[in-house]
């Protein structure tokens, strides 16, 4: 993540809204008063999700894993291939 402070930001804001919205690049701006990120919105979208998901209560233990091993039960059963 690129580090740039306020004063540069002002002179190249619409250049960094454009590689963010574009490149999805993701900036640290940097002041005397303290620090924010930019980021592209959809980024920004997704971590609430996901940090939302995670903060469920319980979800990670009602999270079905029972699948994977069904999986592999299943590929354990196909029929061997054979070297002809």
């Amino acid at each position: 993540m690129d580090r740039i402070s306020a004063h540069e930001v002002k002179d190249r804001l619409i250049e960094l809204i454009q590689a963010a919205t574009q490149d999805g690049k993701q900036f640290s701006i940097t002041s005397d008063v303290g620090n924010v990120v930019v980021l592209p919105e959809e980024t920004y979208e997704n971590i609430l999700v996901t940090l939302e998901l995670l903060s469920t209560p319980g979800l990670m233990d009602n999270i079905n894993f029972s699948n994977c091993y069904d999986t592999e039960e299943k590929i354990e059963q196909l029929p061997q291939a054979s070297n002809h």
